[in-house]
């Protein structure tokens, strides 16, 4: 059975095994970390032993459900070099686990409830942990228990097959337990109050995506520090929410297979495809679907990827997301966040001091941010528009959306991206008096666009601090041709930003909605899915585009935009 693993790997590396960047990266580093010697930056060795006694015991476990039902797990290649590295690495000094934490992503029908019950039996079967705590965690008790249910199922089957195992369990509505160890397999929900006294030795977080913030693993992790070999295994497939903790977590595994960062107890194995990568081609399917074939069946497939192709964006991005393993941002998300984070470089905006650009100011209703976007011509700097955003919200109500959106609004305030006011609403002028002060003293800011909609009051305070204020209406006749050269401009990858994760969250919630002459228009997922940001670049965009042009004449600047003086 390492034969398998083995073979797997070199079968990977070397291209024979169609695998993405991320698996590629994982058996590379796995081949190279058994080439390292022990040392004290590295005390481990591989536990070919320990390896192989993984691997069988899945062996001995039965399918529970579908076609296979009660017949003999004969495990994946994949899911070989997923048990025998996370079980086979020891420490040197004290013979526990190496990996004390592991993130697996991989496309939905290829096994992962079948997965998780085969780590959970070996943490409590053969660890030999006393009183071994082993549990599954998901945004609810339901979604908790089908890892839980799986687990029962299998280990009733198991008991049928081994009475020596027989003896040692007992199986019950929410609990399995070891007998002999006291250990017990349990559900958990997602309520992180009910999670803390917990001393967890093995925490299942299944379909990590799902999760608004990252207080169940916190909270499961914070209360391993008892246990000798503790694992955290997070198994999940793509989701939509790349400001979640589960894109977070993603990113670190990422940087930690890129070899950006270093951590010896982090495991990762992440299916999904490749940047360039074109989802029409059948042939990378494999890349997210190791089991293809198998499970999930070509037909299955096949049947996804013609709803994808035949009921538009929406169907397209949910085949994507949960069919291939791409983070697609929204249900039905307007651009991809790999194109969004493609345009990101490190930008010193003092470099742009004294240069000409045009802003964009979309003014909070009650609920909303008040966002500015400016945005620099190409004939200013280089041969692509860079744009810079700053977010005002209201103190009073950030925990609430925090918590609603699963977004860090706070984080955010440190990091300076967005300036808490004080109260539960935005002071617009005293925002625009900011924004003079600042932004307007550092570059040459030649026009403003809002939106007419709204307090008179804007206007005043804008052009008092001697700004040139075009009004644009947020319609569909104003709004589609800006969304056609964002999109064009995003292609050519003339569009530069830095990062600004509000922009960034905020990308992942639009929408585009359509008028009967296919005219577009941004649009939110929902309430708590603000797209102040875009709004507000679309704006400044279309200004800096039209001004590039030698303002006038085009479909800004008609009978739905004009110049206001005051």
């Amino acid at each position: 059975m390492l034969e398998r693993y083995e073979q797997y790997m070199d079968e990977v590396i070397s291209g024979k095994e169609i695998a993405c960047k991320w698996v590629i990266l994982a058996c590379k580093r796995q081949q190279s970390d058994l080439k390292r010697d022990i040392t004290a930056n590295f005390p481990y060795y591989f536990d070919r032993a320990a390896a192989f006694q993984a691997i069988r015991f899945s062996s001995m476990l039965r399918h529970v459900s579908g076609k296979w039902a009660g017949q003999l797990f004969d495990p994946e290649p994949d899911q070989c070099f997923i048990l025998a590295v996370v079980f086979g690495w020891k420490n040197a000094e004290t013979g526990h686990r190496r990996f004390r934490r592991a993130y697996c992503e991989v496309a939905r029908k290829n096994g992962k409830s079948f997965m998780a019950s085969v780590i959970q039996l070996i943490g409590l079967l053969m660890d030999n942990e006393s009183r071994a705590e082993v549990y599954s965690a998901a945004t609810t008790r339901d979604q908790a228990r089908i890892v839980f249910d799986v687990c029962k199922d299998m280990v009733t089957r198991l008991c049928q097959d081994s009475p020596a195992i027989a003896k040692r369990i007992r199986v019950f509505a929410h609990s399995i337990v070891n007998l002999e160890t006291q250990g017990k397999i349990a559900p958990l929900s997602s309520d992180a109050k009910t999670l803390d006294g917990h001393s967890p030795h093995i925490a299942i977080i299944d379909e990590y995506h799902e999760h608004p913030d990252n207080k169940v693993l916190k909270v499961l992790e914070t209360g391993m520090g008892a246990r000798s070999q503790p694992l955290s295994f997070v198994i999940t497939t793509a989701g939509f929410n790349i400001e979640g903790p589960c894109y977070q977590l993603r990113k670190t595994a990422c940087q930690i297979l890129d070899g950006v960062k270093e951590d010896h107890t982090f495991f990762a194995a992440i299916y999904t495809l490749d940047e360039k990568d074109d989802f029409k081609d059948r042939k990378v399917w494999k890349k997210a679907n190791p089991h293809i074939g198998i499970s999930p069946s070509w037909e299955f497939m096949e049947a996804e990827y013609t709803k994808a192709i035949n009921e538009g964006q929406a169907a397209e991005v949910h085949f994507l997301t949960k069919n291939l393993n791409v983070w697609t941002s929204s249900s039905s998300t307007w651009i991809q966040a790999d194109k969004w984070q493609a345009l990101e470089k490190p930008v010193n905006w003092r470099d742009f001091t004294g240069m000409r650009c045009f802003a964009g100011f979309d003014f909070a209703e009650v609920y909303d941010f008040t966002a500015l976007c400016i945005v620099f011509p190409p004939n200013e700097y280089e041969g692509e528009y860079y744009m810079r955003w700053h977010f005002w919200y209201p103190d009073d109500r950030a925990d609430a959306l925090s918590s609603a959106a699963g977004i860090p609004i706070r984080q955010w305030a440190r990091d300076g991206w967005i300036t808490l006011t004080n109260g539960d609403m935005v002071d617009i002028e005293a925002v625009i008096e900011e924004t003079a002060q600042t932004y307007g003293k550092d570059y040459k800011i030649d026009a403003v666009a809002i939106d007419p909609w709204g307090s008179k009051t804007n206007l005043l305070k804008l052009a008092e601090v001697g700004m040139t204020i075009y009004e644009v209406r947020q319609g569909y006749r104003t709004m589609s041709p800006a969304i056609t050269d964002f999109e064009s401009l995003l292609g050519k990858k003339r569009l530069v930003h830095d990062g600004n994760p509000v922009m960034r969250w905020m990308m992942s919630n639009v929408e585009l909605t359509r008028d009967p002459a296919g005219n577009r228009k941004p649009d939110r997922v929902r309430r708590d899915a603000k797209i102040d940001g875009v709004v507000a670049a679309l704006m400044a965009l279309a200004l800096a585009v039209e001004g590039s042009r030698n303002v006038g004449g085009s479909y800004l600047f008609d009978e739905e935009t004009q110049l206001i003086t005051i």
